[in-house]
């Protein structure tokens, strides 16, 4: 799946921007009774382990699964969330975004998957190549 031709003409900014807001309302990464990020929802938003998103953010994973919304670890998985929600908005779904995420990629540094550059730390990267897509410039 290719961001590019997922994406709407260059001259309609404002639908894509009620585009990606309207479908990332409805991914529920957070926990509701808290209204955190939920690091187990964000993890399965991904088609990842929450244990594979603990070595990726760095935290360990018996502290990630007890306490998975922890107010210590928002700034960690904000851009993960973030990357998630405009992603997904883009393809239309949270399953074209698990196939997209695990694609190699061929505007990523030898071709790699998004998810590669996401196990790598390269997070923001990955952010970027996203954005880049949403603004329709170059990665």
């Amino acid at each position: 799946i290719d961001l590019a031709t997922a994406l709407p003409s260059p001259d309609s900014d404002n639908r894509i921007s009620n585009q990606v807001a309207s479908e990332t309302a409805s991914l529920p990464l957070e926990n509701p009774a808290t209204g955190r990020l939920d690091a187990s929802k964000i993890a399965e938003c991904y088609g990842i382990a929450p244990s594979a998103l603990a070595e990726i953010v760095c935290v360990s994973r018996q502290s990630l699964l007890k306490t998975p919304d922890s107010p210590h670890r928002q700034s960690l998985l904000r851009p993960f969330a973030k990357f998630a929600q405009l992603a997904v908005g883009l393809l239309g779904s949270p399953e074209r975004f698990r196939v997209w995420l695990n694609e190699p990629n061929q505007e990523l540094y030898q071709h790699v998957s998004p998810m590669e550059l996401i196990s790598r730390g390269q997070i923001a990267d990955a952010l970027a190549l996203v954005q880049d897509q949403l603004l329709g410039t170059p990665a």
